[in-house]
């Protein structure tokens, strides 16, 4: 193997790593399409991974080599979660870039306005890529103003999970399609709460921070964050008021969703201290590896209000090629390599990540039958689920919600004086950063 540089990309140990060829749906294996007639020496890769999921990206690596003798990948590691994209940004504005790097979908604006990607059409174009298999939703962050920004190598979309045997104790039938938010759901949330034993019906969902469960939330309530063109805020609309004053209720009205400090440190829900929590797909394999005591299983998102359509989006990171690459054919070869066959079944092998590829969602059940409901509420709901661009501003945009939505979440503020303030705070960024 060759090196993998992390942090300062300055380590001496080094991940080698080999475009792979690709493998078909039908089994076959043809070569990658697109791939340059020669690779070069060194393909450079950056990739924002934690040391527990290494392994994955060192077998990827691996197999590219296997295949592509002569040709090695530089996988480089900068720091993990939010340090990733500075660091990335950092980078760039040196004159240094790989030639393919991993890219949150939400900040993927954000570098298409700093002008540092290439469009991959001048690469799709010549190539077979399978671009027809990707499920719609997902690639709809990655085209912008016509053109293709870059590739997604997974996707994310809300799910409800749910403890079998609490449901069972007390008495309450479990969730299905046909369950809604404000009465089958909140009806067996307070036969699931006991303030008493620290039993709670739910884990207060993902709304203190934006992201794919909160924008579901606003969308089965009938309302969006922005407009369609990204330059006027809808946060404060009256749906989404009325969503999340129902959320905070399920807090500090209801009581069936604790209070912070209410339980100990840990997973809520992992632990058996709620019954059910609103999560993505990815969830599955850390309830497995949490060794839960308890049977539990999955379902679709609930309705809103007076019966509206559940609504899932889709999020999802990939990749995409820096302007300034050396060696951007490569990077695209790359990328096809990253969706094909081989590396997509074992991405899915133990539950972290779903395809983004219909034709490839067969192999995200699990083998061992839990959750036995995935088909239904995770991958049907996947096929359907809306895609959603981000303004460039999101990341500041994400921190003006936290910051003045704060004291909504144990009662302190009202919720309208809260997702006023935001808006007026929006609406300045969207003006000041435009994202069309």
């Amino acid at each position: 193997m060759g090196r993998t540089r992390r942090s300062m990309l300055t380590s001496g140990v080094a991940v080698a790593s080999a475009l792979a060829t690709a493998c078909g749906a039908d089994g076959t294996t043809a070569q990658p399409a697109g791939q340059p007639a020669k690779l070069p020496p060194v393909v450079q890769w950056a990739s924002n991974t934690s040391q527990a999921d290494l392994p994955y990206f060192q077998r990827f690596a691996q197999w590219f080599e296997e295949q592509n003798p002569g040709t090695k990948v530089d996988l480089i590691l900068p720091p993990g979660d939010a340090a990733y994209e500075a660091k990335m940004i950092a980078m760039f504005a040196g004159g240094t870039y790989p030639d393919l790097f991993h890219l949150h979908f939400s900040r993927l604006r954000e570098f298409w306005a700093k002008g540092t990607l290439a469009p991959f059409d001048r690469y799709l174009k010549n190539s077979k890529a399978p671009m027809d298999d990707f499920i719609p939703g997902v690639m709809v962050p990655f085209k912008i103003k016509g053109q293709t920004w870059g590739i997604p190598r997974d996707n994310a979309t809300g799910v409800m999970y749910y403890n079998k045997e609490a449901f069972q104790a007390g008495g309450a039938k479990e969730p299905d399609a046909n369950w809604q938010w404000d009465t089958t759901f909140l009806d067996a949330a307070r036969k699931l709460t006991d303030l008493n034993k620290k039993q709670f019906g739910m884990v207060l969902p993902g709304v203190t921070g934006l992201g794919d469960q909160h924008l579901e939330i606003c969308r089965t309530w009938g309302s969006d964050w922005y407009d369609a063109d990204m330059k006027q805020a809808k946060i404060n609309a009256q749906p989404i008021v009325d969503a999340m004053q129902f959320m905070a209720d399920l807090r500090v009205k209801q009581h069936v969703a604790p209070r912070p400090d209410e339980t100990p440190p840990g997973d809520q829900f992992q632990n058996g201290w709620a019954a059910m929590t609103n999560q993505w797909q990815g969830y599955v394999r850390g309830v497995k590896l949490s060794n839960a005591t308890f049977k539990w299983d999955v379902t679709p998102l609930f309705k809103g209000p007076g019966g509206s359509k559940a609504q899932n989006v889709v999020g999802a990171t990939g990749h995409s090629i820096p302007k300034g690459a050396k060696n951007p054919e490569a990077g695209f070869a790359l990328t096809l390599h990253l969706v094909s066959e081989q590396v997509q079944k074992d991405m899915m092998s133990q539950g972290r990540w779903t395809t983004p590829r219909k034709s490839f969602l067969k192999f995200a059940l699990p083998t061992d039958g839990i959750p036995s409901r995935y088909q239904e509420a995770i991958i049907d709901r996947l096929l359907q689920a809306q895609g959603y661009p981000t303004p460039v501003a999101y990341a500041d945009m994400n921190t003006v919600w936290t910051k003045e939505t704060a004291p909504v979440w144990t009662g302190d503020r009202p919720v309208k004086d809260a997702l006023d303030a935001v808006k007026t705070q929006w609406d300045r960024l969207l003006a000041d950063f435009p994202s069309t």
